[in-house]
This record gives structure tokens, C-alpha cells and sequence, in this order.
């Protein structure tokens, strides 16, 4: 197990967060890797601490686990019916950022939409990223960010739904026929 450090932009200033990542050959005991908090050990890299399950994110735990290929993500820590990692994997590289509270949310709104959802890209890379001329700090990157094809969905009713269980970015592109949607802020 490798545990690094990256910047994450939270509440106006830049904190550093670290996120778990996992080796392929560690697959026993994945669920019991716990990820340091920041907050408690005046950020001394590399050190795991029972204490909290998250990273911390300024005033906002969110939850992110990194593994360097979908069919890496243990099915016992899979918990959404709606979707399989292999969707939420970057198309480029495989690899695959989960974020848990931007996970529960395209649950809900799963749920909410009663049908499912194509998804048409999540989680990228940064060399996916610039490759397909993603924005340079594009919430894909994250794994905030979500592109669904609209073939079967009605794009009001699904922005209104996106926008009930808590998604505040959107984005429509009606000639290439997706939505965008995203944890935000909210664009003006």
C-alpha cells in the first residue's frame, strides 16, 4: 500500500489531503486500511490512523479512494446497485477515483430517475484529461464529474433531479447529446 499526498482546492485555500492507493497484490486486506487525518497529526505523511475512515478536506470530509484499475475495487466495498466500476473508470487508463459522497449522489439520483443512466465519462485521469481536452482543472479528475448521454432521459427532468439530490454543476451540450453534472460550486 502507498499512501501520497495531493492538493485539493476546498473552502478557498489549497489543503493537502492524502488518498489511499492500493497495490494489485494487497487484495486480502484492503478494507482495513484506514486513511491518516490530517487534522490530528500535523500532517506527518505516510502515517495511517485508526481514528477516521475519510480524508479531511478543510470543513468537508469527502471520502476518496484511488486504485489503479476498476477490476482493483473489491466487491465487498461496492455498495451502488445502479453502476459498476468499470463505468466509473477512466476510459483511458482504467483507473478509477472514487469519491464516496459524489458516488452516493449519482446513486440517488439513480434512484430517483427510476431508469438507467449511460454514463459517458467519470473519473479521467490528468494524461486522459489533456488528452481528450478536458478542462486543466477539471472535476473529472476528482471523481466529482459525471457526462451522461441524455438518448433516454428528458434533460430538464433530469437536471431538476440532479439538482434535488444535491448536484450543483451542470453543463448541457445538446448538439453532442450529454449533461454534465458535477458536486460544484455552481456556475453563474
Amino acid at each position: 500500500m502507498r499512501v501520497r499526498q495531493m492538493p485539493v482546492a476546498g473552502h478557498g485555500q489549497e489543503e493537502l489531503c492524502q488518498t489511499v492507493m492500493l497495490d494489485r497484490f494487497d487484495r486480502q486486506s484492503r478494507a482495513q486500511f484506514i486513511v491518516h487525518d490530517d487534522r490530528e497529526n500535523d500532517r506527518q505523511p505516510g502515517i495511517l490512523a485508526p481514528r477516521r475512515q475519510v480524508p479531511y478536506f478543510g470543513e468537508l470530509s469527502m471520502p476518496t479512494l484511488t486504485f489503479p484499475h476498476w477490476r482493483d475495487v473489491p466487491e465487498k466495498a461496492w455498495r451502488r446497485p445502479g453502476f459498476s466500476p468499470s463505468e466509473i473508470a477512466c476510459r483511458g487508463t482504467g483507473a478509477v477515483k472514487i469519491n464516496t459522497e459524489a458516488m452516493d449522489k449519482l446513486q440517488a439520483l439513480r434512484d430517483r430517475l427510476g431508469k438507467p443512466l449511460i454514463v459517458r465519462s467519470a473519473y479521467r485521469s490528468p494524461e486522459h484529461n489533456r488528452a481528450v481536452g478536458g478542462a486543466p482543472a477539471s472535476k473529472h479528475m476528482q471523481g466529482t464529474a459525471f457526462d451522461f448521454a441524455m438518448a433516454n432521459h428528458d434533460p430538464v427532468a433530469f437536471e431538476a433531479a440532479a439538482r434535488e439530490v444535491g448536484f450543483l454543476g451542470f453543463g448541457t451540450y445538446p448538439r453532442s447529446g450529454f449533461m454534465h453534472i458535477d458536486l460544484g460550486p455552481g456556475r453563474s
